[in-house]
This record gives structure tokens, C-alpha cells and sequence, in this order.
């Protein structure tokens, strides 16, 4: 049987999965990273999810396809309400980052010591980071994806119990600054660019009441434009 393939986005997801653990992937797609998890030993069991009947029937394929449906359950949920809370690790990949942060608030059982957060999001990325040091987690660390002219990040998050504020350079840049890595330095170019442009549609416009804020933050990324 031959192994699924991920693309970068999920591989980066996989990597951060603690061997052996159980996993809940939420909104599962096709179940390609489920299947993949399972096939690798890298998840001994995982539960992949979807608020949708029809990507829930895809993985249900998927995993027959695969044949790993011993150790891939399909769940259909919203979010992670359907989801066992013996789960370790959880990965919510591919949805915005607001979407993320109501998923996550709506299970509080995941704000735990045993849990581990592997999170994708699309957009918003900076409020996702600052929401989850609000609740006593910790970005234990990053992967940079870039894909064409769109800029991801895969974060891993622990929780610490505390809580703090991150500025709104810390919420931008993550942990990339840390990483000496092409791809991180890309993402943070393309972070100076795109509130650069921010900032000058800000120049334009009669409300310049954000003026000054924009204009600290792309002053603290111009380090980064390369």
C-alpha cells in the first residue's frame, strides 16, 4: 500500500504530532493527513472530523482506500464538540484564523497541560497568535509555507497557564524571527509588504486615526524587507 502524500502545509502539520498519540484532526478535507499520520505510526489513532457530510464521505474513502479504518474514526462535528476529549493532539489546518479561535473557545478542555495545538490558519494569523497567549498557551514554535503569492504558517501551541499580551509586532512575526531560514525570511518580507501597504492606503485615507500604530509596526518590520 503506498503512502499518502501531503503537500507542505500538511507535512509541516504532521511533523509537530507527538509519536503515538491520539489525534483529532479537524476539518479533515479528504482525510489525507489522518490517513498519513496513522500509515507512519506516527498517531496510533485519530479522529477526523468535519462539520460537512460530503469532505466527511471523502475521508471515509480515503481511509478505506488506505486501508487504515482500524485506526481512523470519522466523525461528523462541529468543530471539536463530537470530539473525546482524551485526545492529545489536536490540528485544526486550512480554516481562517477567527474560525480557529471560536472552534478553540467553544472546547476550554483544550486549554490543558496534556494538550498539544498544531494550527494552520489561512488569515488572521496574528490575531490567532495573540488570542492563544491570552489563554495561557505558548507558540512552542513556527513552519513557514509559502505557496505561490500565499504566505502560511504552522503553529504549535502547549498550554502554560500563563497568560500574557503580545505586542502587535510580536502577533505579526510569530516565532519566525528566531528561525535562520529562506522561508522565514520570505514570510517576514512579505509580512513588511503587506502592512506597508496597509500603512499607505492609511496615508490616503481622511480616517488616519490608526496612523501611528501602522506606522511603528512597518517601521519595526523594515528590518525584515530585504
Amino acid at each position: 500500500m503506498n503512502t499518502v502524500k501531503l503537500d507542505s502545509r500538511l507535512a509541516a502539520a504532521a511533523a509537530y504530532i507527538r509519536p503515538g498519540s491520539e489525534v483529532a484532526d479537524v476539518g479533515c478535507d479528504h482525510g489525507y493527513l489522518a490517513a498519513f499520520l496513522v500509515q507512519t505510526g506516527r498517531a496510533r489513532r485519530v479522529y477526523a472530523s468535519d462539520i460537512n457530510e460530503k469532505p466527511l464521505h471523502s475521508a471515509q474513502e480515503t481511509v478505506l482506500l488506505y486501508g487504515v479504518e482500524d485506526r481512523v474514526e470519522t466523525v461528523l462535528s462541529d468543530g471539536l464538540r463530537q470530539i473525546p476529549h482524551t485526545v492529545e493532539d489536536i490540528v485544526i489546518a486550512g480554516m481562517g484564523g477567527e474560525l480557529i479561535i471560536e472552534i478553540l473557545d467553544a472546547a476550554p478542555w483544550v486549554f490543558a497541560p496534556d494538550k498539544r495545538l498544531v494550527l494552520q490558519p489561512m488569515s488572521f494569523a496574528e490575531k490567532l497568535r495573540a488570542h492563544l497567549y491570552s489563554r495561557g498557551m505558548e507558540i512552542c514554535s513556527e513552519t513557514p509555507v509559502i505557496d505561490g503569492r500565499h504566505t502560511y504558517c504552522v503553529l504549535c501551541a502547549e498550554y502554560t497557564g500563563c497568560a500574557r499580551s503580545l505586542s502587535e509586532y510580536e502577533s505579526v512575526v510569530g516565532r519566525l524571527p528566531e528561525l535562520d531560514s529562506p522561508l522565514a525570511r520570505e514570510y517576514l518580507r512579505r509580512q513588511h509588504r503587506k502592512y506597508q501597504r496597509i500603512l499607505d492606503g492609511l496615508m490616503q485615507s481622511k480616517n488616519k486615526d490608526d496612523l501611528p500604530r501602522y506606522q511603528q509596526l512597518v517601521r519595526k518590520l523594515e528590518q525584515w524587507k530585504g
